[in-house]
């Protein structure tokens, strides 16, 4: 084109929207800008209008492991906690509102949640209010904890907000590697059953030996690696202790019991009663759980495979 002559020419109707896009739209959508190494603190706030009664309140230690605030003993699943980390860090604002609501309209007057995200010195400390779902659009009003302009996030991703205490527990049963793995010993009554690694092969021994497939063994363990809790039992409360004393616990019927080639005990569960949803069992000595039953029956189910013989 020459300049100084008047040319008409068109365009296409994509780059005349996209040059209109409002300044607002243009602005960083990131919410959160702390570094994943810096956070040492995750909280999740809840109204008292909200069903869910306790707050969630983690920290990490100087060696990386997440704990509860109020409960360092409690076993927290340190991969699903660095998730949540993770999933708040790559959060972002999915509406930026030409016109800003009032407060009443989008509930966050009284937020519903508030999840915070705070570094070892306590200075650094950045957070999320979630109000209610809008009327139109699909997203959910929120907005930064001590800011003042409301925003919206993906309906998708408002649901990371609703987490309860046990939704960070650790519920693994058992933890071993399998192949360190030489006896198992199933015992009922006075009857022991005696499974033995002999090479890659194991044997069976009863009233006289019989191999058995190797890979009923190894689906044996897999399913008590994979078994999750439902209901911890605690003998300090009487209505757990009546629960443990009513399905049997303290001498429960079947024993299972896993040795190493030491003779090193590496997982013990005895089987107890059931209600209609869970079987109760005996972790080693003292430790008293319930397992929803569509859990537990592959474990029975593969404890039966192990009696059929090559």
């Amino acid at each position: 084109l020459r300049l100084g002559r008047d040319v008409v020419f068109t365009v296409p109707q994509a780059l005349v929207s996209a040059l209109r896009t409002p300044l607002h739209d243009l602005r960083s959508k990131q919410i959160f800008t702390l570094d994943p190494e810096e956070i040492v603190r995750l909280s999740f706030l809840f109204s008292p209008l909200t069903t869910v009664i306790h707050d969630v309140e983690l920290v990490r230690d100087p060696t990386g492991q997440w704990h509860f605030e109020d409960d360092e003993n409690a076993e927290v699943n340190q991969h699903y906690a660095e998730a949540v980390v993770r999933r708040l860090l790559l959060m972002k604002v999915s509406e930026y509102l030409s016109v800003q609501p009032a407060l009443s309209q989008t509930r966050l007057d009284t937020p519903m949640i508030r999840a915070v995200l705070s570094d070892e010195s306590g200075q650094r400390s950045e957070g999320i209010e979630m109000g209610r779902l809008a009327a139109q659009g699909g997203f959910v009003y929120a907005r930064k904890v001590g800011g003042s302009e409301i925003f919206g996030i993906p309906l998708s991703e408002s649901r990371l907000f609703w987490l309860k205490r046990e939704d960070f527990l650790d519920k693994t049963l058992f933890e071993f590697e399998r192949e360190t793995v030489d006896r198992i010993e199933i015992s009922e009554g006075d009857r022991t059953l005696r499974f033995q690694r002999d090479g890659e092969m194991w044997i069976g021994q009863a009233r006289e030996s019989f191999q058995v497939k190797p890979i009923n063994v190894e689906l044996l363990l897999l399913t008590l690696l994979n078994m999750p809790w439902d209901d911890a039992l605690y003998p300090a409360n009487s209505i757990d202790l009546e629960q443990i004393r009513a399905h049997g616990l303290e001498n429960p019927g079947r024993r299972v019991v896993l040795y190493d080639r030491d003779g090193r005990i590496l997982a013990s569960l005895g089987q107890g009663g059931q209600d209609r949803t869970l079987v109760y069992i005996r972790r080693g000595a003292d430790e008293y759980f319930g397992v929803k039953i569509d859990d537990f029956k592959p474990f029975l189910d593969r404890l039966n495979n192990l009696f059929s013989p090559l």
